[in-house]
């Protein structure tokens, strides 16, 4: 009994002796740990640090079908039209077939063609890599400062910073019938969001709207140029034979005579069909007038669910996680320290 007495007294440290040993050991129990701190946390700053990020993602809906409707009389005339094709011949050798179509653009607008011209032109739009044409997604970035500029040391890093941003967007459909899509990019400030998607939606459906628009007006022109010459060309057919020849209908014409007569009855006939196709082109021209796409206050491709906006964090700021990684290690280097302290006077004391 009295043995093992000696032997627990032997085992047991005073808290005081204890205490004394920390304090005289505690320049190297702070600055080696704080030394090697410093170093850990110098190395990280010469490192780039990464922003703290968050994922958005927000659904793209075709427009509905009261938008649709507003196409109703368009649809229904390119349905009935086609376009006919008028074609003239004779078995002769005098040539003068001709297809009068009038060749305009007859495209029927419903959901679907609408909603694929604002994927299309949205994929455009974060694939602008040329310098003066203008990107409404990088705009936007800039605009609503989805991107913090403080953040980066100059203009080139945080002109680089946008690019990683756009090009971290995606376009994916949300269902298997590809009647509505979803975008999902990544931001460092969330709280323009919001905006910016309505700046995008504003400003993708006027692109679409004013293509259209000029698409039409263009191919509509050009088709009106081109009737107008074909009428002309016609006309001047039958001037030159009636100069060329002198035939009065109702009288005792010779065999060539009446050939000829029947070449400008067909010229006639030509000529009238091509007068016609040129009134389709001008019902089509004010069919398209009465439509959204000539008015960009009622025209919708498209539209962005803002209401259905969801945000995400993906990444902590480097620098908090640093921070708390140094604090960590500093606190465990300390009291690994003190073990190794305390336990080299145990076992010096044992050894004495």
């Amino acid at each position: 009994m009295t043995k093992y007495k000696n032997i627990k007294n032997s085992d047991e440290v005073d808290l005081a002796s204890l205490l004394i040993i920390i304090f005289d050991n505690k320049l190297k129990i702070f600055f080696i740990p704080v030394l090697t701190t410093l170093i850990m946390y110098g190395y990280l700053l010469t490192q780039p640090s990464s922003i703290a990020l968050y994922k958005v993602r927000t659904e793209i809906s075709p427009p509905t079908t009261f938008d649709i409707l507003k196409y109703s009389t368009y649809n229904s005339y390119i349905a009935k039209e086609s376009i006919s094709d008028f074609r003239f011949s004779q078995n002769s050798n005098y040539d003068i077939s001709s297809q009068s179509s009038s060749n305009l653009p007859m495209t029927k607008i419903d959901k679907l063609f609408l909603l694929d011209l604002f994927i299309e032109t949205i994929i455009q739009d974060l694939y602008i890599e040329q310098p003066y044409q203008k990107s409404f997604f990088s705009s936007g970035i800039k605009n609503f400062k989805l991107i913090n500029r403080d953040n980066y040391k100059d203009k080139t890093s945080y002109e680089n910073a946008i690019i990683n941003l756009v090009s971290s967007a995606k376009l994916r459909p949300a269902g298997g019938d590809n009647q509505n899509w979803y975008i999902e990019f990544n931001v460092e400030d969330g709280k323009n969001v919001i905006k910016f998607l309505k700046y995008l939606e504003k400003n993708i459906n006027y692109k679409i709207q004013t293509d259209l628009e000029e698409t039409f007006k263009s191919q509509i022109l050009s088709q009106k140029k081109l009737k107008n010459f074909e009428i002309e060309d016609v006309q001047i057919e039958i001037s030159n034979i009636l100069e060329n020849q002198i035939i009065e209908p109702g009288k005792d014409n010779n065999k060539n005579d009446q050939e000829i007569l029947k070449i400008i009855n067909i010229l006639k006939l030509k000529e009238k069909s091509l007068l016609l196709n040129k009134k389709i082109i001008e019902r089509f021209e004010s069919i398209i007038f009465d439509t959204p796409i000539t008015d960009p206050k009622k025209f919708i491709a498209s539209k962005i669910i803002t209401n259905q906006t969801k945000l995400k964090t993906i990444t902590s700021s480097e620098i908090s996680t640093a921070a708390r990684l140094i604090t960590t290690g500093l606190l465990t280097l300390i009291l690994v320290f003190i073990y190794v302290i305390l336990s080299r006077n145990i076992i010096r004391q044992k050894k004495a």
